[in-house]
């Protein structure tokens, strides 16, 4: 049985790969990618900023992403929905940036990458689930210092999707030195 996160994981990735059959390939692979990660670096500061106000006191009326009394609630939601995201905005854009003139060949090399990371990822989002849904209090209080798992989880994602940013970057430059 798959568990939430490998679930909403599995449904990012369908969706977009009903949307690929249906529509196509997908054109602007990377400003898809650039989107994603901008979205990561919000979701990162709005969990900060969730935990800044569950260890000092009192919530303002509103926050990055929800409302002050909705906290707990969006950040239980939140590793399900950034499964999702991985799979619909990441996973399922990534064999689309020959599009963007990266060779066949670093595309593959990116994507045995990637996909060597998502069982780890996935791992670290069950646990950020569980841990948020079962042991709130505890569990608010930790977002934002680095040491939960659903830190942890979002970090990950982070430093995944840079890493596939600056191999694109790479491979970009490197076809432009070579044409020039």
């Amino acid at each position: 049985m798959l568990s939430p996160i490998e679930q909403a994981f599995k449904a990012g990735l369908k969706m977009r790969t009903d949307q690929t059959r249906k529509c196509g390939p997908m054109p602007f692979s990377l400003y898809k990618l650039r989107e994603y990660h901008r979205d990561l670096v919000d979701t990162k500061e709005a969990l900060d900023e969730i935990g800044k106000y569950a260890r000092t006191g009192p919530t303002p009326y509103a926050l990055r992403r929800c409302m002050g009394y909705e906290k707990s609630k969006w950040a239980k939601g939140m590793p399900d929905a950034e499964a999702y995201a991985l799979g619909k905005n990441f996973i399922g854009v990534i064999y689309a940036l020959t599009g963007d003139d990266v060779p066949r060949a670093s595309v593959r090399r990116i994507e045995c990458h990637v996909q060597s990371a998502i069982p780890t990822l996935l791992h670290d989002g069950h646990f950020a689930h569980h841990y948020l849904n079962s042991f709130w209090p505890t569990a608010g209080k930790r977002l934002g210092t680095g040491e939960g798992f659903a830190d942890r989880f979002i970090q990950g994602c982070l430093v995944l999707i840079q890493w596939v940013l600056d191999e694109v970057e790479k491979c970009c430059s490197e076809v432009k030195n070579v044409t020039s």
